[in-house]
């Protein structure tokens, strides 16, 4: 399915191909053109590499929940942020959600620093997950922590 652009005309359908698509024969060309179109910009554009696929497809029945699922997710280093997934959402979260409405508010600076000390990263991405705004998926290849968040 990845190199279903580059094959031209010659077209060879067989079912399940994909990762993340089921694939029959009764797909039509324009389908699989924009399955092939959705794989490339995941393939390009996310984290997500085979096993998070199958993860995905295993996760979701339905394939635009799949496919919201890769558009909507969020990569995470895990030699950056953190090994333990939970606390990476949260230092995450905090990082780019929080502290930037922190510092729009009429709060300094140094007191943004100070409320970091009482901040539990790993409550709060274990808060996102246990209120569903976030899923965790798993580790890729390259040891980074995918989450999707819920849609």
């Amino acid at each position: 399915m990845d190199a279903i652009a580059s094959k031209g005309n010659e077209w060879f359908i067989s079912d399940y191909e994909s990762d993340l698509f089921n694939i029959s024969e009764f797909h039509s060309i324009e389908e699989l053109q924009t399955m092939a179109n959705r794989v490339s910009y995941v393939n390009n554009h996310t984290g997500i590499d085979v096993e998070i696929a199958k993860e995905i497809k295993d996760m979701f029945d339905d394939e635009n929940e799949r496919i919201n699922a890769c558009f909507y997710s969020v990569t995470l280093s895990s030699k950056f942020y953190s090994d333990n997934y939970k606390k990476a959402l949260g230092l995450w979260y905090f990082e780019n959600i929080l502290e930037p409405e922190l510092k729009a508010t009429s709060i300094e600076p140094p007191y943004v620093e100070e409320l970091t000390i009482y901040f539990d990263a790993e409550a709060k991405g274990h808060d996102l997950l246990l209120n569903a705004e976030y899923r965790y998926i798993g580790l890729n290849q390259k040891n980074a922590h995918i989450f999707t968040m819920s849609f």
